[in-house]
């Protein structure tokens, strides 16, 4: 199967589990994996082919800021079955929600959550 990355939307939104988290706002970056069939985009290259990532990027944005969730896990979930819901082509999406900077000090790197789901066949 065919793949879509998109890397590292970078958002600026209210989620966490703390409540300084959910009034001060933090970092969140956002990359999407989409599996879809790609074969013979390049012959039309025309955008209503394939996947508009730059709506994906918009739909990801509007899904953050609509209400804060306390887990990342169930931000990626929200994103990842909205997505499948509106691009029906899109047979296999990985969504990973990072939070650059967690208020844990011994997550130097931040934290990640991955959710992989699949689309209607």
């Amino acid at each position: 199967m065919d793949r879509i990355d998109i890397n590292n939307i970078s958002l600026y939104d209210y989620h966490g589990v703390l409540p300084e988290e959910r009034e001060q706002g933090q970092e969140f970056l956002i990359s999407i994996s989409l599996e879809v069939n790609l074969q013979g985009i390049s012959r039309t290259d025309d955008i209503e082919d394939t996947v508009d990532y730059s709506n994906i990027c918009s739909m990801v944005k509007e899904i953050s800021a609509r209400e804060p969730c306390r887990l990342i896990e169930t931000l990626a979930e929200k994103i990842s079955h909205e997505i499948l819901y509106f691009f029906p082509q899109v047979k296999k999406i990985t969504v990973t929600v990072i939070k650059p900077n967690p208020p844990l000090s011994e997550a130097t790197d931040g934290v990640s959550a991955t959710v992989v789901r699949f689309g209607s066949k």
